[in-house]
């Protein structure tokens, strides 16, 4: 029962521990009890028993992302769910989860101190009251960037963004050290290296740009400039070496 709600079209949403939905719409009137019955057959669980492989091997002991897509809701708002979960020395991990389409991803701190993210090939469909297994495959190597300035010496401390042409929206990032050198550990696939800059390295610098085009969320993107493409091999080092512009 609620009571006191103030007359106009109301939409009822259901809450649980890390979940959130739109379960109903209802349209209240003055002086008026509105009963609803709400269908919340969806909101029971299914089981998945996943497996993550990175290049064949389990991905033993480490803190995974489940991230279960729902299509979209009532006011056409995506939504997901991010689920975390840590494998067994098998790799393997057990979920109670609502329906929905689940992927696996994995987060990993570089040498920089930055994160990359790591996407996992496989999909399991979870249902009602069914359980699912599913093998999800990491398929990664290791980019080793050797950046040079206009002049031929080891460019350091420059951030680098890896855009990945595959398809995926979140650009990687990888900062030289003092020799230049920049390492992270990325999905086997092609990638095209950007760099902001070096007005622009400085995350203050950044904000500004920011600030300065609300409502423009790629203003700062725009302003990358393209220092070549690479493709990841799986389970290799893939080494590349990259020229500064002069004027950059």
């Amino acid at each position: 029962m609620i009571d006191c709600a103030d007359p106009g079209t109301w939409t009822l949403r259901l809450s649980t521990a890390g979940d959130h939905g739109d379960v109903a719409t209802v349209t209240l009137r003055d002086d008026e009890t509105t009963h609803v019955d709400l269908d919340l057959a969806s909101w029971l669980p299914g089981q998945l028993h996943g497996v993550v492989l990175r290049n064949g091997r389990p991905l033993a002991g480490e803190r995974v992302t489940v991230v279960v897509d729902r299509g979209v809701d009532a006011r056409v708002f995506a939504h997901e769910q991010h689920v975390p979960t840590t494998t067994d020395a098998e790799g393997r991990f057990h979920l109670r989860l609502r329906q929905g389409m689940c992927r696996v991803q994995w987060s990993r701190r570089t040498g920089d101190g930055s994160w990359t993210l790591l996407h996992a090939a496989g999909a399991a469909s979870v249902e009602t009251g069914r359980e699912c297994d599913q093998t999800f495959e990491l398929t990664t190597g290791t980019l080793r960037v050797r950046l040079l300035d206009g002049g031929g010496k080891p460019a350091p401390c420059v951030t680098l963004q890896l855009l990945s042409t595959a398809g995926k929206p979140q650009p990687l990032a990888a900062t030289t050290d003092k020799n230049g050198v920049a390492e992270i550990e990325a999905d086997a696939e092609p990638f095209r290296i950007e760099v902001l800059p070096r007005r622009l390295q400085h995350p203050e610098a950044q904000g500004e740009v920011g600030r300065a085009n609300l409502g423009n969320p790629g203003a700062l993107a725009a302003l990358r400039l393209r220092l070549g493409d690479v493709k990841v091999e799986q389970g290799k080092t893939t080494d590349v070496t990259l020229r500064l512009p002069a004027d950059w």
